[in-house]
């Protein structure tokens, strides 16, 4: 009885504040990152975070930002957190609401209990993880795609043309979806837009959170800088390193899927296992 009124509060206080909040917070659904959020109570989670004041400055939060700036190109940041942990409150609502429901028409018992708050967590993290699975999808196909851009950069560079130019070309004839293809296009139009090529190099390592990235964008700056006729060299020197990383991450990622496949091969065996001991088990009894 008690469950199935604080469910219908629940219900009201959502259908109370979903009409406001989806005319204030409507504009937001077509942001950066926010098309995965299209959710009936989200509205409402951001109007309830308003109406605490949420400042989102604690130490999580502000690590949150740095991880969203890297999946958004730091555009838009202030947006993207706010969405992100109006998600994670959604979640966390759904899941107290779903227990509730349940609440009504089960038992309550230490169990149910334990059951709820580990539900109630998992809906909680789950956001976190998706985020953290993302940015490493990200950098590994960063891993993957930029040996082949610095060859190409090499390449032409080593032929006569400047390091904005080459980068312009490559740009230009590669597939536009591609991660590292449109950070540098990013780049590019910074520069074009009026952005200093130092700050532009800082702002594209900042951004692809790389080793080896960080260091080619180094090598960029200290050219710009000092002039360095030994640049072709040191490329050469970062693309041997590229390629062994690169060659170590397929490994690692060889090795990890391969210790995957020891798990349904566990289960198999129990099964077998089983289905081999319930008939002499069975006979003991009789």
């Amino acid at each position: 009885m008690f469950a199935g009124i604080l469910l219908c509060i629940q219900l009201m206080l959502l259908l109370i504040m979903h009409i406001p909040a989806v005319k204030r917070y409507g504009r937001e659904f077509s942001k950066p990152l926010s098309g995965e959020f299209r959710v009936l109570i989200f509205p409402a989670a951001l109007f309830l975070l308003d109406l605490a004041g949420h400042k989102y400055s604690s130490f999580y939060e502000r690590k949150l930002k740095v991880k969203l700036g890297e999946l958004g190109g730091g555009k838009n940041i202030n947006v993207c957190i706010r969405l992100f942990i109006g998600w994670k409150l959604t979640l966390l609502w759904i899941a107290v609401m779903g227990l509730t429901a349940s609440a009504a028409v089960v038992e309550v018992d230490s169990a149910f209990l334990v059951f709820g708050v580990l539900i109630s967590a998992v809906a909680f993290i789950l956001p976190d993880r998706q985020l953290e699975n993302r940015i490493k999808k990200r950098r590994a196909e960063l891993q993957r795609e930029f040996p082949e851009f610095i060859n190409k950069l090499i390449l032409l560079v080593d032929a006569g043309m400047s390091v904005r130019a080459a980068i312009q070309r490559i740009v230009e004839r590669s597939v536009k979806d591609r991660v590292l293809i449109m950070e540098l296009a990013q780049t590019l139009n910074e520069i074009a837009s009026g952005k200093p090529e130092i700050k532009a190099y800082e702002d594209f390592a900042k951004r692809c959170r790389l080793q080896d990235i960080s260091a080619f964008s180094s090598a960029l700056i200290q050219n710009l800088r000092k002039g360095n006729d030994e640049l072709v060299t040191i490329l050469k020197l970062q693309a041997a390193t590229c390629w062994q990383n690169r060659k170590n991450a397929a490994r690692k990622t060889g090795e990890e899927a391969s210790s995957r496949l020891l798990l349904p091969l566990f289960i198999t065996f129990i099964a077998i296992l089983i289905m081999l001991m319930t008939p002499a088990i069975m006979q003991m009894r009789i």
